[in-house]
């Protein structure tokens, strides 16, 4: 069987701080990477795990598989590894029975997962998240994942959330400057 190609999209780590209220006055911010590494590691802990339903589908979305990738070059922060996993728990459609076809909810037990695997490049801020056209055919993965890392972020007394921004590619960025008609330098020398 031929190996599938490893494809990666590029994403920003980005820290949003809640809007300060009367209770969240005992929380603090996140502000480094201890701290956001800290929410990683917490956050696979399957008290975080959460379900969905999209269309006739329910979902179960979970982190697993904390690690740190200590490289023997010299980069001081190391490389986290987390593993998304998105689990069928049940599906709803058409069930062949004894005498007829009939509407029914199936049920997964233990259900099915798909999962992609994400890169965190702390020093950069950057993550690379494994492509896996189940899991990312919709954008329902991030907001889960967003969902997913703040519980743990709440769970941990921060008032600040993360959250993974598309970074656009070079062919996007170069087209965009193409289409201006006329470019300015603005010097303050």
């Amino acid at each position: 069987m031929p190996q599938r190609p490893l494809i990666f999209e590029t994403y920003r780590i980005n820290i949003v701080d809640d809007e300060p209220t009367l209770f969240t006055l005992d929380g603090h911010q996140i502000r480094s990477d201890v701290e956001i590494a800290q929410v990683l590691r917490v956050v696979t802990e399957s008290r975080f795990d959460l379900t969905s339903e999209a269309g006739r589908n329910t979902y179960g979305w979970s982190l697993r598989e904390f690690l740190e990738y200590d490289l023997e070059r010299a980069i001081s922060i190391p490389i986290l590894g987390l593993t998304l996993a998105r689990s069928v728990i049940a599906r709803s459609g058409q069930t062949v029975t004894e005498d007829s076809i009939e509407d029914a909810l199936s049920e997964f037990s233990p259900p099915t997962a798909e999962t992609a695997h994400l890169f965190f490049y702390l020093s950069r801020h950057l993550v690379a998240v494994e492509y896996n056209s189940a899991i990312m055919n919709t954008q329902l993965w991030r907001s889960s994942l967003h969902r997913l890392l703040d519980e743990a972020s709440k769970a941990l007394e921060y008032t600040s959330s993360i959250r993974l921004e598309p970074v656009p590619k070079e062919e996007e960025v170069l087209g965009a400057f193409r289409s201006f008609a006329k470019l300015t330098s603005l010097n303050n020398s």
